[in-house]
C-alpha cells in the first residue's frame, strides 16, 4: 500500500499532525509513504518518511507577496499534487489540507487518477472565508462529498460533518489526536518565572497558539479583568492569526483599557519548541477559552496534557467531549467572560486542593498507534472493496 500525503503549510498543528501519524503508520506496518508539501516545510529534511517538497512556496518576507503566493497557491499546488500522483502512482492520496476555494480547478484530476481519497478533517467549518464564504462552503462540501473517506476528531465532530455535508455515514471514521511530545523546560519554574517577571504567587493561565478570532482571547482577557485577585497572571504566547483575524495590538488596547497590564504577559511572534516548553512548564493551567462554534481538535490541549497541565474549556463539541471523558481540567458553564471566570475559579480552587487529574487515562486512549491502526484498517478495506469493484 501506498499512501501520498498532501500538506499545503510549511508548519503549524496540521504539519505536526501529519508528522506524527506517518511515523505511527510506518510503526504499525511498513509501507511505502510519502509527504508532498512546500520546500519549507518544517520536517522535510526528517528521516523517518520520503518528502516531495516540490510545491509552490507560500513564504515571503514582504506582506503583500505571501497574500499573493498563499492565492496562488491554492490553485498550483493541487495540480502539482496530482502531478506527483501521477509520476509514482499511489493506491491513496490523503489529504491533510484541502483547497476548496479552487477544487473545481482540480477536481478532474482527482476523478482521472482513479485513486482513493482520504480527509483529515480538523476544521469541519471554515470560520473565515479567503474570497468568499458561500462559494467556498459549497466547495468543501463538495470536497467531503467526493473523498472515500474522512477522518475526525470526536464524535461530536463526527456529527456536525454528517449534518453539514450531508455525507454517508461510513465513510466518516473518528481517530484520536495523540499527544505531541516536546522538549524539557530550559530551567527550573521559579527561574522561568522571574526571567518574564512573574511573581512565585500568582497562578499563571497559559493562552497558547495563532490568534483566531474563535479562540476567545478577548473573553479571556475580560474574564482576567473580572477577577478580584491579582495573583492571577495571563500569559499570552503566539503568533497573529493573519489579516482576517484581530491581531496583537488590538488585544493590547483592551489589556490598556481595562488596566491590566501588570497582570498579563504578551509574547508574540513564532515560538520554538525549546520557547513552548519554557512557557507549559512556567504555568498553573492552559487556558482555551474558545467559542462554542469553535469545530476542531486542539493540539494547544495535548500539549498541555504530556505536560501535565490541567486545562480550561468553554463547552465546544470536541474539547467538552475530551474533558468529559477524561477529568484533564475545568468546563466552563459558557463561553461569555462570567463563565470564563467561574470556570477559572473553580480550575484554581481544584489545583490548590490537590485534585489529580486523569492525564494517564486520556494519554492511553487518545494515542497516534490507535489513530494509525484506525486509519490503516479505513485504507485497507477501501482497497479490499476496490479490488471486487474495479473503477
Amino acid at each position: 500500500m501506498r499512501v501520498l500525503f498532501y500538506v499545503f503549510f510549511p508548519a503549524g498543528g496540521i504539519g505536526r499532525y501529519t508528522n506524527y501519524l506517518v511515523r505511527a503508520m510506518q510503526e504499525v506496518e511498513s509501507f511505502g509513504t510519502e509527504i508532498v508539501c512546500l520546500p519549507e516545510f518544517q520536517w522535510a529534511n526528517t528521516k523517518c518518511y520520503p518528502t516531495w517538497p516540490r510545491l509552490w512556496s507560500i513564504s515571503h518576507r514582504w506582506s503583500w507577496f505571501r497574500k499573493a503566493r498563499f492565492l496562488i497557491a491554492q490553485f498550483v499546488n493541487p495540480r502539482r499534487l496530482f502531478k506527483r500522483v501521477n509520476e509514482i502512482h499511489p493506491e491513496i492520496v490523503h489529504l491533510c489540507n484541502i483547497n476548496h476555494l479552487s477544487y473545481p480547478t482540480w477536481e478532474r484530476l482527482m476523478v482521472r487518477s482513479n485513486v482513493i481519497v482520504g480527509v483529515s478533517v480538523h476544521d469541519v467549518r471554515r470560520a473565515k472565508a479567503i474570497v468568499n464564504k458561500r462559494w467556498e462552503s459549497w466547495q468543501l462540501r463538495r470536497v467531503y462529498r467526493r473523498a472515500d473517506a474522512l477522518f475526525v476528531h470526536s464524535e461530536a465532530q463526527r456529527d456536525d460533518l454528517l449534518s453539514y455535508a450531508e455525507c454517508s455515514h461510513e465513510r466518516v471514521h473518528v481517530v484520536p489526536m495523540g499527544s505531541f511530545t516536546s522538549p524539557t523546560a530550559s530551567n527550573p519554574k521559579a527561574h522561568l518565572r522571574a526571567q518574564h517577571g512573574i511573581s512565585d504567587r500568582s497562578r499563571v493561565a497559559l493562552f497558547f497558539g495563532n490568534l483566531r478570532d474563535d479562540k476567545n482571547l478577548d473573553g479571556l482577557i475580560e474574564a482576567v479583568g473580572m477577577l478580584a485577585d491579582d495573583r492571577i497572571h495571563l500569559l499570552i504566547a503566539g503568533q497573529d492569526g493573519g489579516r482576517a483575524h484581530r491581531n496583537y495590538s488590538s488585544y493590547q488596547e483592551q489589556i490598556n483599557r481595562l488596566e491590566l497590564s501588570a497582570r498579563v504577559t504578551i509574547i508574540s511572534g513564532f515560538i520554538s519548541d525549546e520557547d513552548l516548553a519554557d512557557y507549559f512548564c512556567l504555568s498553573d493551567f492552559c487556558a482555551l477559552p474558545y467559542r462554542t462554534t469553535f469545530t476542531s481538535q486542539s493540539a494547544v490541549l495535548t500539549t498541555a496534557v504530556f505536560y501535565g497541565l490541567p486545562v480550561l474549556v468553554t463547552p465546544c463539541p470536541t474539547l467538552q467531549e475530551t474533558t468529559q471523558r477524561f477529568d484533564i481540567g475545568e468546563i466552563c458553564a459558557g463561553d461569555d467572560a462570567k463563565s470564563i471566570r467561574a470556570g477559572i475559579e473553580n480550575l484554581i480552587e481544584r489545583i490548590e486542593q490537590g485534585d489529580i487529574f486523569d492525564f494517564a487515562g486520556y494519554k492511553q486512549y487518545y494515542s497516534w498507534k490507535e489513530n494509525a491502526r484506525v486509519t490503516t484498517e479505513v485504507y485497507r478495506a477501501l482497497l479490499k472493496e476496490r479490488v471486487k469493484t474495479p473503477q
